[in-house]
């Protein structure tokens, strides 16, 4: 059996249409007088029920609807004091009841505005606030908007010294020829009039 409002929608579905055949009611707009001069006004003289006390029965609710209505997830407190959580980690601070939650079973409640709340229990241990939205993604460098400005002059003379000496920096180091150890040309060998005689 359904509760006592679908059980009362059930009679009236089962019911309305008999009587609206017996008064020869046959369009809308005659049915909806019908039922609300004679119809209701009947049912409620057979059915009602005069209440016991005229005392608001509804108790008032004792709580925080923001927590919950929001996600609640169980979580395992690392070794770390960390909680694993959307690819962060949440840090639990030191508390004044633990000095460190490991291996502690936690909730975290995260609320419409992203921000995140770990629970021990009904207390709570931390809480991170939504992340800023008005902070501005890092640009990145545009390959087609390098500078093409000449370089500047250089900082450091050469050591050779003198204003007019080339500076490290200047082109004219690069087109110096290049040289490398072991590459001096030697001269030719002179023969040895003793040794080198040709043997008969």
């Amino acid at each position: 059996m359904g509760p006592p409002v679908e059980r009362v929608f059930g009679t009236l579905q089962g019911r309305l249409p008999q009587e609206l055949r017996l008064a020869g009611i046959h369009d809308i707009e005659a049915a909806n007088a019908w039922l609300a001069k004679t119809y209701i006004a009947d049912f409620n003289a057979r059915f009602a029920i005069t209440a016991s006390a005229d005392d608001d029965i509804f108790i008032p609710f004792a709580g925080d609807l923001a927590e919950i209505l929001c996600v609640q997830e169980d979580r395992v407190v690392g070794a770390d004091n960390g909680v694993r959580y959307g690819g962060r980690v949440l840090q639990i601070p030191e508390h004044k009841h633990r000095r460190h939650f490991a291996r502690a079973n936690v909730c975290v409640h995260e609320y419409p505005d992203e921000a995140l709340a770990i629970f021990s229990g009904p207390r709570e241990i931390a809480r991170f606030p939504a992340p800023s939205r008005d902070a501005a993604a890092p640009a990145r460098p545009d390959p087609a908007g390098a500078s093409a400005a000449p370089c500047s002059r250089p900082s450091r003379p050469s050591p050779a010294g003198g204003a007019g000496a080339p500076a490290l920096t200047a082109a004219a180091r690069d087109a110096q020829p290049k040289r490398h150890a072991g590459m001096k040309k030697r001269p030719p060998l002179q023969p040895n009039q003793e040794t080198d005689r040709p043997k008969p």
